[in-house]
């Protein structure tokens, strides 16, 4: 795909496996099957880069994407209903927790909360949110799937994250904290590729190298088309 800087580096099973280089990170967290890898192929326009599955719980290790060997990426995976024994849920659960309390809060910069617009905040979700406000991780919702739900049920989700927030006492949380996309239909892409460029401190003249590549290597002209 033209243009496209990031690329599969490693999945790990154990925290001890990840990267010690210092680069910054951003998470991506949610249920089972709620469209992650989807996602990241979007923000990438790299179709193949995250393995996509109807299949719950495919993603069974922390997997890593290099972008520009300037930051990566890091696909969780997904709590929530899969089709694993529980032993091994468990163990995936266990790894997710022990990355997020041992990582260091300038490498792990923000997790990404995914949330189904259909679903709306359910209680694991919640117990989600909240493991992660006491870790003192920072991290905003981005509900998935919005071309399905209408623009009412669009602000009534987003009034119910904002008092979800309010019970976490992440009332001075900095903006943007909610975030609506649809993989499918690319709606709010931009922003959110905005937003994580923001958080990994990719000055705006360096985004034609970081987000498009070097000139010659893929042309193109809109330097927000992919990460």
């Amino acid at each position: 795909v033209r243009g496209t800087r990031a690329a599969f580096e490693l999945a790990i099973a154990k925290v001890m496996q990840a990267p010690k280089d210092g680069l910054p990170e951003i998470g991506f967290s949610g249920r089972s099957n709620v469209g992650k890898s989807s996602l990241i192929n979007a923000l990438t326009v790299h179709h193949g880069l995250a393995r996509t599955s109807k299949t719950p719980g495919r993603t069974q290790q922390l997997i890593f994407f290099n972008v520009a060997k300037r930051f990566r990426l890091v696909d969780f995976p997904g709590y929530g209903f899969a089709k694993a024994p529980k032993r091994i849920v468990d163990d995936w659960n266990q790894t997710v927790y022990d990355f997020v309390k041992s990582r260091d809060k300038q490498v792990l910069r923000v997790v990404l909360v995914l949330i189904d617009s259909r679903r709306g905040i359910l209680e694991i979700d919640f117990d989600w949110l909240s493991f992660l406000q006491m870790s003192r991780v920072d991290f905003r919702i981005v509900f998935t799937k919005c071309d399905k739900v209408s623009k009412a049920a669009k602000e009534e989700l987003e009034q119910n994250a904002r008092a979800q927030m309010l019970m976490l006492k992440r009332d001075k949380v900095k903006e943007p904290s909610v975030f609506f996309v649809s993989a499918k239909d690319k709606i709010g892409l931009g922003e959110l590729r905005d937003f994580i460029l923001d958080c990994v401190k990719v000055d705006i003249t360096e985004r034609y190298d970081v987000v498009e590549g070097k000139q010659g290597e893929g042309g193109g002209s809109d330097t927000n088309e992919n990460l």
